[in-house]
C-alpha cells in the first residue's frame, strides 16, 4: 500500500503556508509522518549551484534514488517575482538519469 507524507500543511482561515515548526507540532499530534527533513539552518549556506546539487544527491532509507531536495524558509515568505510562497527544488542529477 501507498505511504502518504505531509509536505505543506495550509491554514484555512488564512489560506497561507504553516512554518516548518508548527507543522512539525501538528503532525506529531495527529500522528502523521512528514516528508524528511534533511537541514534546518537560520542561513543559506550553499554559494553556488554545485554545491546545490551535490547536496541534492543521494538515496532514500528504502534505497531509491532521491529526486532531490526542496528548500524553503522556516517561515513562509511571499515572493511576488514567483506568485506565491518562496520555494525551489534542485533535482538530483542521478535521478534525471536513472533508467
Amino acid at each position: 500500500s501507498p505511504e502518504w507524507y505531509v509536505f505543506t500543511m495550509i491554514d484555512l482561515d488564512t489560506h497561507e503556508r504553516l512554518p516548518l515548526a508548527r507543522m512539525q507540532e501538528l503532525c506529531a499530534l495527529l500522528e502523521l509522518d512528514m516528508v524528511p527533513v534533511e537541514e534546518v539552518k537560520d542561513d543559506f549556506a550553499y554559494s553556488s549551484v554545485e554545491e546545490l546539487l551535490e547536496r541534492a544527491r543521494g538515496r532514500y532509507p528504502t534505497g531509491i534514488t532521491k529526486e532531490g531536495i526542496v528548500i524553503r524558509p522556516l517561515v513562509p515568505v511571499y515572493s511576488e517575482i514567483i506568485g506565491g510562497p518562496l520555494s525551489m527544488k534542485v533535482i538530483n542529477n542521478d535521478y534525471l538519469l536513472k533508467e
